[in-house]
């Protein structure tokens, strides 16, 4: 089997088993459950992204504009600072926790999805078999 495709141009020599694949690998990225996978992944990381910066740019707001209130005693925790250092520690642990819940319920199911079409079109093909090899 030659790999030369008649390039008379002097491009070099583009292996037949290499346009199966690209065609696979476009059927998977248009696939419906491809684009679900990649909308879901978009929403969770601007939702997720939108929040951590709200609370944080609330907390450095705090900072900014009412420094004092974060030395005021609070009974329990020694001062309000110290109690905002939790809070947001507990909001940070609470994100993470979000995305782990939406992670497992939402895109890994989707990202199977994806997985099954890709090894379907591409375990027919191989993205690297060539003419007469065996599987």
């Amino acid at each position: 089997m030659s790999l030369d495709n008649g390039s008379a141009t002097g491009a070099p020599a583009v292996p037949p088993y290499d346009r199966p694949a690209e065609h696979s690998v476009h059927a998977v990225y248009s696939s419906e459950d491809f684009q679900r996978l990649s909308r879901a992944r978009g929403r969770l990381a601007w939702w997720l992204t939108g929040v951590t910066l709200a609370v944080y740019l609330g907390f450095f707001l705090w900072v900014a504009l009412g420094p004092g209130s974060l030395s005021a005693p609070v009974a329990g925790f020694g001062s309000s600072g110290l109690l905002v250092y939790l809070l947001l520690s507990l909001a940070a642990f609470a994100l993470v926790a979000v995305y782990l819940r939406v992670t497992a319920r939402r895109i890994v199911p989707l990202q199977g999805a994806v997985a099954a079409r890709a090894a379907e079109l591409l375990g027919a093909e191989g993205p690297h078999r060539t003419e007469g090899s065996e599987a």
